[in-house]
Order: structure tokens, then C-alpha cells, then sequence
């Protein structure tokens, strides 16, 4: 049996996945900030700090599914 793509990414899901890339974003930006209010720095500061995690977030990600995929795949 073939999957067929089209019914998977519908005109529902495009919506519906951005908004979910859209807050989790957000919230990853408010924690990030959030827990830099222990240190001393200016708010400008604590705002490149929320920007920075946004990008790292998503390459550990990548990292944890590739260590994953060569970890079944070789049985380790």
C-alpha cells in the first residue's frame, strides 16, 4: 500500500503546524530568558540570549535524531 502525501499535509495541517512551530518557540524564548534573571545583565542582553537558544533548540534536535537513527541501526 502507498502512502499518499496528500492527505497527510492537507490545507489543516500547514496552519496548524506553524502555530505549534510559533508558540513552542515562544515559550523556548520567554524560558530562556526567564532563567537568565539570576545574572546581572541588561535586558537587551537577556533578550540575544532568548534569540541564541532558538536555533541551538532546533540543531539538538537534529543531533539527538541522527545519534538516535546510527544507534538502532548499527544495534548499539
Amino acid at each position: 500500500t502507498g502512502i499518499d502525501l496528500g492527505k497527510i499535509f492537507n490545507a489543516d495541517f500547514f496552519p496548524k503546524a506553524l502555530l505549534c512551530w510559533v508558540v513552542s518557540n515562544a515559550v523556548r524564548f520567554c524560558v530562556a530568558i526567564a532563567s537568565s534573571f539570576s545574572l546581572e545583565m541588561p535586558i537587551s542582553n537577556r533578550i540575544l540570549l532568548g534569540l541564541a537558544w532558538l536555533g541551538k533548540a532546533g540543531s539538538q534536535q537534529n543531533v539527538v535524531e541522527s545519534e538516535s537513527f546510527l544507534q538502532e541501526s548499527h544495534g548499539l
